[in-house]
C-alpha cells in the first residue's frame, strides 16, 4: 500500500505484515524499514487535526531546533501526516509518518526462560521501573546498570526540559510512553507525541495514564475548576518516573492502598494518588510506608523496604529533589522540581558513581555519598580520591574560593570538560558532542592515580605553582589543588589514607 503524505512524499508499507496495537494507533513498518506509519483508529476532526498538523511542522521544528540528530532519537516525533485507508478497519482516517527508534530500545533477548514473549519488542519503561517484574521476568542481560538507569533518567529529563522549553507539555508521560536502554550506556526515548498539549490552544484528550496522574487532577475531576494535564502534571510525572528507574517502586504506593475506601477500588485510587496522596518516604509522616513484611510485596524485596533501600541511595542532589516533588510539590504543582532541576541533581549524582566490587551485584554500580558501601548488595567497595570544586570570589587581593556546592568521586577515566570550569556549569540543552569537549581525564596507574590535560589552556597545578600543559599527564596527590583556567574554578582532590 502506497502512502502519500500532505506534503507529498509517499511510502510504502506491507499490508500482510502484522501490525502493533496500541489504544489509538496501530502501526506498519515502512519499506524502507528506517519509518513507520500509524494509523489512528478512529478520524481526528477539528481542533485535533489541527494540533496533528503543527506538530509535524511548527512544534516538531522548534523543539528539535538546535540539535536535530540528538533530539530525533530522544522524541518518537512524527514527521508528517496524511489521510488513507486503514488497512485493517476499512475506514478513512489519518496517519503519521515517524522514524523508527534506533535498535537499542528493542529487546535482543527479552524475558527469563519460561516468560512473556518480548523478544523484539520495544523497551517500554514499565519492564525496568518495577522490582517485581525485574526479577521474575527480564533476563539478567536486559537490566544493565544502576548508573544506567541514571544516564536513562537525565536523556529523558532532557527531552521534557526541550519540550517545556517549546511551549509544549506531553500530557500523558508514563513508563509506557518513555522507552529506555539501560544497556547500551543509558538512553530514553519519549514517545506518543502526536497529541501534545498547548495550554489555551490545544488542551488534553486524556487525564493521563494510571500512577502517573498528578493529585490535582484526579481531585478536579468533575467539577467545574477541573485541572487538564499541563506542564506541570508532566513533572508530577517526569519525578515518579525517575524515582521508579532508581528505586523500582512506587512514591505514592504504601499501606495506605486499599484502605481509604475499602470496596471501592477505583474510589480508593483516586484518593490515594489523589487528595489522599502521602509520600512514602515522608520524613514526618508514615502512615503510607509500605509495608515490606506483607507477603505481598515478597517478590519487592529489598526496593519496597524504605530502610533497607531510602531515597538517600541516590545521594543527596536528588533525595532533595524527591522531597520537593513528593512533599512540597506533591499538592502544590508551582513547587515541583523543573526538568532542568532534575538534569542539574542526576548529572551531580553521576559525578559521585563507582564500580560494586561484587560482580554479581545487579546493580552493579553506585552513588557514593559518605561511605564506600555499595547499597545494593552490601559490599565494601575501594576507596576512591574525591574531588571538591571551589569557585571564586572578589577580585585581586580580595579574591577568595570556598566551596560552590559541586564535587566528584575520581575513578578510572572520569572526565573533565568545559562545563566544569564554572559552577553554572553546563546547561545548554543542545548536549551536542562538540559542545561537550573532553578537557581532562583521571586514569588509576599501577601505583596511584594521574590525570591527563586533554584540553585546558591554562592550568595550574597550585600546591606545586606550576603549569599544566595540554597534553601533560600528572601525577595525582593528597591535597592537590587543580586550577581549571586562569583565576577560575579549583578543583581540591583528597586521597583517603
Amino acid at each position: 500500500m502506497t502512502l502519500r503524505t500532505a506534503d507529498g512524499r509517499q511510502y510504502v508499507i506491507n499490508t500482510d505484515d502484522e501490525e502493533k496495537s496500541g489504544r489509538m494507533k496501530d502501526v506498519w513498518f515502512c519499506e524502507d524499514r528506517v519509518n513507520v506509519a500509524a494509523f489512528y483508529k478512529k478520524p481526528l476532526l477539528g481542533r485535533d487535526l489541527v494540533r496533528l498538523r503543527k506538530i509535524t511542522s511548527v512544534y516538531r521544528d522548534s523543539i528539535l531546533r538546535g540539535n536535530e540528530p540528538y533530539y530525533g532519537e530522544v522524541f518518537g516525533l512524527p514527521f508528517a501526516n496524511g489521510e488513507a485507508r486503514h488497512p485493517r478497519l476499512g475506514i478513512d482516517t489519518q496517519f503519521i509518518i515517524l522514524p523508527r527508534y534506533p535498535a537499542a530500545f528493542f529487546f535482543k533477548i527479552g524475558a527469563k526462560p519460561g516468560g512473556p514473549k518480548i523478544k523484539g519488542a520495544d523497551k517500554k519503561g514499565r519492564w525496568f521501573a518495577s522490582a517485581k517484574l525485574r526479577r521474575k521476568f527480564l533476563h539478567p542481560d536486559e537490566l544493565g546498570t544502576w548508573e544506567n538507569h541514571l544516564r536513562s533518567c537525565l536523556e529523558m529529563c532532557r527531552a521534557i526540559a526541550k519540550m517545556h522549553q517549546a511551549g509544549v507539555a506531553h500530557s500523558d508521560l508514563s513508563y509506557n510512553n518513555v522507552l529506555i536502554d539501560p544497556m547500551t550506556g543509558g538512553a530514553a526515548c519519549v514517545i506518543d507525541c502526536d497529541m501534545l498539549v498547548v495550554e489555551g490552544m490545544f488542551p488534553a484528550d486524556v487525564v493521563g495514564t494510571p500512577d502517573f496522574i498528578a493529585p490535582e487532577v484526579y481531585k478536579t475531576q468533575g467539577t467545574p475548576a477541573r485541572v487538564l494535564p499541563n506542564q506541570k502534571t508532566d513533572l508530577h510525572a517526569l519525578a515518579v518516573l525517575i524515582y521508579q528507574y532508581l528505586l523500582y517502586r512506587h512514591p505514592l504506593r504504601g499501606r495506605l492502598a486499599g484502605t481509604l475506601n475499602p470496596g471501592d477500588a477505583g474510589n480508593d485510587e483516586v484518593r490515594l494518588m489523589g487528595s489522599d496522596a502521602l509520600f512514602v518516604e515522608h520524613p514526618t509522616d508514615s502512615r503510607n510506608r509500605i509495608n515490606a513484611k506483607s507477603p505481598d510485596n515478597a517478590d519487592y524485596l529489598p526496593y519496597c523496604d524504605t530502610d533497607l533501600i531510602p531515597m538517600t541511595v541516590c545521594g543527596e542532589p536528588l533525595a532533595k529533589l524527591f522531597l520537593r516533588a513528593f512533599v512540597d510539590g506533591l499538592h502544590d504543582p508551582n513547587r515541583r522540581p523543573s526538568a532542568t532541576d532534575w538534569i542539574r541533581g542526576i548529572e551531580q549524582t553521576l559525578a559521585m558513581v563507582v564500580p560494586c566490587n561484587n560482580k554479581q551485584c545487579q546493580q552493579k554500580t553506585f552513588a557514593y555519598f559518605g561511605k564506600y558501601q555499595c547499597p545494593f548488595c552490601g559490599t565494601t567497595s575501594y576507596s576512591y580520591p574525591q574531588g571538591t570544586f571551589y569557585s571564586p570570589t572578589g577580585m585581586g587581593d580580595s579574591r577568595t574560593y570556598a566551596p560552590d556546592g559541586a564535587s566528584i568521586t575520581i575513578v578510572h577515566n572520569r572526565t573533565l570538560g568545559s562545563w566544569h570550569e564554572s559552577k553554572i556549569g553546563f546547561e545548554n540543552m543542545s548536549t551536542r558532542e562538540e559542545d561537550r569537549p573532553i578537557k581532562g581525564r583521571f586514569i588509576r596507574t599501577q601505583t596511584g592515580w594521574a590525570f591527563e590535560n586533554i584540553g585546558f589552556e591554562n592550568m595550574q597545578e597550585r600546591t606545586a605553582k606550576k603549569s599544566v600543559a595540554k597534553g601533560e599527564t600528572i601525577e595525582v596527590v593528597n591535597n592537590m589543588q587543580l586550577q581549571l583556567n586562569t583565576d577560575g574554578r579549583i578543583l581540591l582532590i583528597r586521597i583517603p589514607s
